[in-house]
């Protein structure tokens, strides 16, 4: 969020004046929870059967049905959270996703660099 938004929901008593919480958007945020989760389990589902088809390991097709239903339950949250919570927008959730992912790569760097040199 720009800085001088923050200006702009500020109230002349210096409180910040966040939109307000309603019972519908929190139905509707456990609604697209739950739809995103039934998604990612028929995704995983068949993620797991189209790489078991394709001749690929047991193995292989399980981690990537758990890749497939983790990705699926992590964006279905994040459009949960924009939607319960009107102030977050979907940018600020994938700007916190990126963050994430660098910080990540740059821990793993020397891991993954051992591991694949054979060490």
């Amino acid at each position: 969020m720009h800085p001088a938004s923050f200006l702009d929901l500020a109230t002349a008593d210096g409180a910040v004046a966040l939109p307000a919480i309603s019972w519908q958007a929190v139905s509707w945020g456990l609604a697209i929870l739950a739809g995103g989760y039934l998604l990612s389990r028929a995704l995983g589902w068949c993620t797991r059967r189209y790489l078991l088809w394709r001749g690929r390991s047991a193995s292989a097709s399980a981690i990537f049905a758990a890749l497939a239903r983790t990705l699926t339950q992590l964006f279905s949250f994040a459009a949960a959270v924009t939607v319960v919570f009107p102030s977050v927008r979907p940018v600020n959730a994938l700007g916190g996703i990126g963050v994430i992912t660098i910080a990540a790569g740059i821990a793993f760097q020397t891991v993954l660099g051992n591991m694949f040199a054979g060490w």
